[in-house]
């Protein structure tokens, strides 16, 4: 018993992830004309968050607070990358989602994030990447490697409630294509099963194409690093910015 209780006393408090505090942290650099160092504050949360959430043991995704700091991670993901498209930077803005779904083994599990990176694309007027974004994460297997082995390995969602929520986003989407409000959920998944030939949980990487093409950048436009590089900024923020995104 005394053991017991000693190794509790020894264990340090788990740290605190709350997404809305990096986000209105990162909005008020922002609001001052710092983007750089708004999307420091961004990096330098994911940096940290992630090697928390590497500490979880492999393959237990069911833990309450793995999954908890699983999904802050994403919300601070998608508030990154809106920061990036409220200040214009677009080219930025989707090469931040496509690192949010391709390396990391946290963001890349919710489907939040392959939603909100799918109607990133559908605002930029870019239909068939937007469609391409959800085939990918209905359709991958492999997960990022856990271990920090650099695997970019597509994600397999994790639980149920994850693929149906992406699915009923993609639903969502689809009505709002002009000719397509009558398409029902068995619609979608019986074209989608159809296209990518032997259901919607395996698909070739020619059918995921669409969602990983490049954005051509516009003038001006800047480019998106890692997050453990500082991002070269053109320009500054807007001289009125909209409000943050709420989590």
């Amino acid at each position: 018993m005394d053991h017991i209780m000693s190794s509790h006393q020894h264990q340090p408090p788990p740290p605190q992830h709350v997404p809305r505090e990096i986000i209105d942290e990162a909005y008020t650099k922002y609001a001052s004309g710092d983007l750089e160092g708004a999307r420091l504050t961004y990096k330098a949360a994911i940096l940290d968050w992630q090697d928390d959430y590497l500490s979880f043991s492999e393959g237990d995704e069911s833990d309450p607070a793995k999954a908890a700091l699983r999904s802050n991670i994403a919300a601070v993901w998608i508030g990154y990358a809106s920061l990036n498209a409220t200040a214009r930077q677009f080219a930025y803005a989707k090469n931040v989602y496509e690192e949010a779904v391709r390396d990391c083994p946290a963001a890349s599990r919710v489907a939040a994030v392959w939603s909100s990176y799918a109607r990133f694309c559908a605002a930029k007027n870019m239909p068939d990447m937007a469609r391409g974004v959800f085939v990918q994460a209905l359709a991958a297997e492999e997960a990022p490697d856990d271990g920090g082995g650099g695997s970019c390995q597509p994600t397999k969602l994790v639980g149920g409630a994850e693929r149906e929520a992406l699915w009923t986003d993609f639903l969502s989407l689809t009505r709002e294509t002009p000719g397509n409000g009558g398409v029902t959920m068995e619609d979608l998944r019986a074209t989608i099963a159809a296209e990518i030939g032997g259901g919607a949980d395996v698909v070739p990487d020619s059918a995921t194409s669409s969602a990983t093409a490049a954005v051509p950048p516009d003038p001006g436009m800047a480019v998106a690093g890692p997050p453990a590089k500082r991002a070269r900024v053109d320009g500054g923020a807007p001289p009125h910015p909209p409000p943050p995104p709420d989590f």
